[in-house]
């Protein structure tokens, strides 16, 4: 998602912190992340966001909190004063949890896309904002199919934050009755 931010970034938006986590930096990376935050002086850190951080933040003026990835609980944000959205590579309510893409790919390919949603106490449990499919190919693997959702990202997100007012009122909640669990 770092293109994504770097995006946001150049269309005016400001980082004012960054939660990542420990990376192997084999498979998940966070080094040219770590780097953005210190040529731009804000806060890095891999510890799990609490309810005093993201209070914290919101005093600094954050508008918004964008996960991506994130394998900890986001604290509540209170939307009267920020907004949380999460960009999830799945077309939600199939394919919640933190690695979609192993099952989608084998068991699941009409749900590959992607979905960005409100956070919620719930792990991938809140409102959709947009949702975009990507159809799978037979050459698709999980290498493929993440870089394909890391290349529409900056796009989506860029949609998203130009017009996040709108995209959050017209929010639609997920349709329960069609969850499969990812878990197999």
């Amino acid at each position: 998602m770092l293109d994504s931010v770097l995006r946001l970034i150049r269309e005016g938006h400001e980082l004012i912190g960054i939660f990542s986590f420990e990376c192997d930096n084999i498979f998940n990376f966070n080094t040219r992340t770590k780097a953005l935050a210190d040529e731009l002086e804000i806060p890095f850190t891999v510890n799990k966001a609490l309810a005093l951080d993201i209070a914290a933040f919101i005093k600094q003026g954050a508008k918004v909190f964008l996960a991506a990835g994130y394998p900890y609980k986001i604290p509540p944000i209170p939307e009267d004063q920020a907004y949380g959205v999460n960009f999830h590579p799945s077309l939600l309510p199939e394919g919640r949890g933190i690695m979609p893409t192993p099952t989608i790919i084998m068991h699941r390919p009409e749900v590959s896309g992607v979905s960005v949603h409100k956070i919620t106490p719930i792990y991938d449990d809140g409102d959709i904002l947009t949702q975009r499919a990507l159809p799978l190919s037979a050459e698709d693997d999980v290498e493929t199919l993440s870089a394909r959702i890391a290349l529409c990202a900056p796009d989506i997100m860029s949609e998203v934050f130009a017009k996040l007012p709108e995209y959050w009122e017209q929010a639609k909640p997920q349709d329960q009755s069609q969850y499969i669990s990812n878990a197999r």
